[in-house]
């Protein structure tokens, strides 16, 4: 839920514009309008996940948008 939590900003910026371009092109689909709406959300907000997380997270944007992030460290497995 943190990765959500601080991805949503990003999601509330890009997602109405994305979902309106969706919907124009699927408009004449032959598809019930639920299964349009619930294929056109998870496209676009599963799209936007991968681009915050690959574009924006760790960078200035991701840091305008939620403050500033770290990488998780690895952790090196103890040899013993």
């Amino acid at each position: 839920m943190p990765y959500v939590s601080d991805s949503s900003y990003w999601l509330y910026l890009a997602l109405l514009p994305l979902i309106i371009l969706a919907q124009a092109g699927v408009r004449y689909w032959p598809l019930p309008s639920v299964v349009g709406f619930a294929m056109i959300w998870l496209v676009v907000t599963g799209a936007l996940l991968l681009a915050y997380q690959a574009l924006l997270r760790y960078t200035i944007v991701g840091t305008m948008l939620n403050g500033p992030r770290q990488r998780p460290r690895k952790v090196a497995a103890d040899a013993t």
